[in-house]
């Protein structure tokens, strides 16, 4: 039993029925059985890589690349004079299996030896893969220390991204009991979120009216991963009951198309400039104000899509991702020079994955030197602004 299941296990018990059998029909769907009448199917809910070969979990990637660079840096231990360094690594995909990864990083970090870096410093091993490399207390026998890593696909929480990953995973289950449909009574998939762990209520509502149940489940249950708890439930409206004690939230799916104006948006994105410019700082440093010009910046561009787009596409097709959402503006639109360019990406790898909004330990750790100058980000909002602004006039003429 794998730990997916070892939650879902206790979860069942915990609502109180007696007769939870583990594989009852052998290693086959459905994973639990309950009372003999219910089949339960159980699937981590993480997020995928999506290409139009293959789809893969963002996991499948990482763990083993996080492992090839524990094992590289090993390696490294016996040339040990004394001093000792931090390797965070950042990468997006497709990532290069094989060997040619395991070459890229020696070869990486030989250079990196063989030549003095100011530190901390950001070394490129492959088109995909980058390292940032600081200062480390020395430890005896250690040159190069794990310092952890970023995914560039795993970060950008948006409610379209667990969404489409959501889909992906009733999909593939679906086709897994699709031969053993009618042996049981009702239909129970549990996905364990590994994704956002838990919404709000007003996500709650969001997730509700973007889902739609295949009617091969009588019932979807999202635990948290962590805490195990119910985070959401779905359930086909009119289901079969017969006696089945449940919590259940029926979902009555409904498309209602409402465009926002773009106008509204650039209003909000002024909104958050002007709150950037009054914040006060009670601290020597505070993520805010980079979070306060991204989000000014996310609206701003979003405002020019909805003059050609609806909301719900503007949302699903750039999310939180600023440099996706810019390179997708008309050519004309496109005001930014290549070092303004450099800073929003730079900002943009932080921010669509929360980092502005939480607590990083690594970004303490380093001073906080992924972070781009705020004034140059403070710059690129004000240009977005005033170019908006200067749209407007001209359409009000």
């Amino acid at each position: 039993m794998n730990r997916e299941e070892e939650i879902t296990e206790a979860y069942l018990k915990s609502l109180g029925f007696k007769d939870v059998v583990f594989e009852p029909d052998g290693n086959i769907t459905p994973d639990f059985s309950i009372d003999g009448r219910i089949a339960v199917e159980v699937r981590r809910l993480n997020q995928h890589f999506f290409t139009k070969d293959e789809v893969r979990g963002l996991e499948e990637t990482k763990i083993p690349l996080f492992k090839l660079l524990e094992s590289s840096l090993s390696e490294f231990d016996s040339q040990y004079k004394g001093c000792s360094y931090w390797v965070f690594i950042r990468f997006h995909r497709p990532v290069e299996k094989g060997n040619a990864n395991k070459k890229a990083i020696v070869k990486a970090l030989t250079d990196f030896l063989s030549r003095p870096f100011p530190l901390p410093c950001d070394v490129k091993v492959t088109e995909n893969i980058y390292f940032h490399i600081y200062p480390s207390q020395a430890v005896e026998g250690k040159v190069f220390r794990f310092a952890g890593g970023t995914d560039r696909e795993s970060g950008g929480w948006v409610l379209a991204e667990f969404k489409k990953n959501f889909d992906h995973c009733i999909e593939e289950k679906t086709e897994k009991i699709k031969d053993h449909y009618d042996k049981y009574d009702l239909r129970w998939l549990v996905l364990v979120d590994k994704i956002v762990h838990g919404f709000d209520e007003s996500e709650k509502e969001q997730m509700k009216s973007m889902v739609s149940m295949n009617p091969s489940w009588d019932k979807v249950i999202i635990l948290d991963s962590l805490s195990g708890n119910n985070v959401l439930e779905i359930q086909q409206d009119g289901c079969r009951r017969q006696g089945v004690h449940s919590m259940d939230q029926i979902v009555r799916v409904g498309t209602i198309n409402v465009n926002l104006s773009p106008d509204a948006f650039h209003m909000s994105a002024t909104h958050y400039y002007k709150c950037k410019q009054d914040f006060q700082c009670p601290n020597k440093f505070s993520p805010v104000p980079y979070f306060l010009l991204c989000r000014s910046i996310e609206l701003e561009l979003k405002s020019v899509h909805l003059k050609h787009k609806r909301q719900q596409q503007v949302k699903e097709e750039f999310s939180h991702d600023l440099i996706k959402s810019y390179e997708a503006l008309d050519p004309v639109d496109q005001l930014l020079s290549a070092n303004e360019r450099d800073v929003l990406e730079k900002a943009n790898d932080i921010y669509k994955g929360k980092g502005f909004e939480y607590f990083v330990p690594i970004d303490a750790l380093t001073a906080y030197s992924y972070y781009p100058g705020l004034e140059d980000l403070d710059s690129i909002a004000k240009k977005l602004l005033d170019a908006a602004a200067r749209r407007g006039q001209r359409e009000g003429c």
